[in-house]
């Protein structure tokens, strides 16, 4: 039995042409992250998929690698091969911490809610 399935919305978020999407995550206040080939950190609205805000190297993002939630899904926090870490809050729409490791960064993980506390 073959399934159709019907387009609910479409985007493109970058501001750049053939760019790719790396990492999807949901965010609170149905909102959706993404981090792209462009070094960009898009959050979208995740009903309609229109663009709320584009965070790019400018705003001190590059070589990015990864992408997790964190505070309830309110804080997106992206990481790159410079070895920064970048914290953002979706409710002021502006970066709020900014840390170099030193070293790149290849993946980061948040614990999940779920997860039993070490």
């Amino acid at each position: 039995m073959s399934q159709i399935y019907l387009e609910a919305a479409t985007c493109s978020p970058s501001q750049k042409s053939d760019v790719y999407v790396f990492t999807i995550i949901p965010l609170a206040e149905a909102g959706i992250a993404a981090i792209t080939s462009a070094d960009e950190l898009v959050l979208l609205h995740a009903a309609t998929l229109q663009t709320a805000t584009i965070f790019t190297p400018k705003d001190g993002l590059k070589g990015l690698t990864s992408l997790v939630s964190a505070d309830d899904g309110t804080s997106p926090i992206c990481a790159g091969t410079d070895g920064v870490v970048t914290i953002f809050d979706i409710r002021t729409s502006r970066p709020s911490a900014q840390f170099n490791t030193g070293i790149g960064i290849s993946t980061l993980h948040a614990p999940s809610l779920d997860s039993p506390s070490l």
